[in-house]
């Protein structure tokens, strides 16, 4: 990502043409097709990230995809996604109150054992998570 590189952030993500659900963005970026019907929505999130010269201001439609696949399943056919992180669901709150997780990786040729640090996860506004942790049944703080 153009603000944050080098850094974990959503797997998805994108603008979305009139008249587009997401489906181009997840084929894009993980070389999965998914219909609209196939995806959890969650809610719409107010984010005001702070980033070099300004501020990015967004209101996404959230959603969940439960695909029931492997990490190491995807590909990544744009070059936007390099990599997967995987977390287990109890570890969230943790990553997200400031704690290392480890995690699962794969770099789209090998899976490996890793770390998820605090300083490598894009931040994004308390809202966002709520939303998603709510979803995922992980809404404790």
């Amino acid at each position: 990502m153009e603000h944050y590189p080098d850094m974990w952030d959503v797997t998805v993500g994108g603008h979305l043409r009139e008249g587009e659900d997401g489906a181009r963005e997840v084929a894009e970026e993980l070389g999965a097709n998914v219909n609209l019907d196939d995806l959890q929505f969650v809610g719409i999130a107010s984010m005001d990230n702070v980033i070099p010269g300004g501020h990015d201001r967004e209101k996404p439609r959230v959603y969940l995809w439960h695909s029931g696949r492997t990490i190491d399943s995807f590909t990544f056919a744009d070059g936007e996604v390099v990599g997967l992180a995987c977390v287990a669901l109890g570890e969230l709150g943790a990553l997200l109150g400031g704690t290392q997780v480890p995690s699962l990786v794969f770099d789209g040729v090998s899976t490996r054992a890793g770390t998820l640090a605090p300083d490598t996860v894009v931040t994004h506004s308390p809202a966002y998570w709520t939303l998603v942790r709510g979803a995922l049944g992980e809404d404790r703080a």
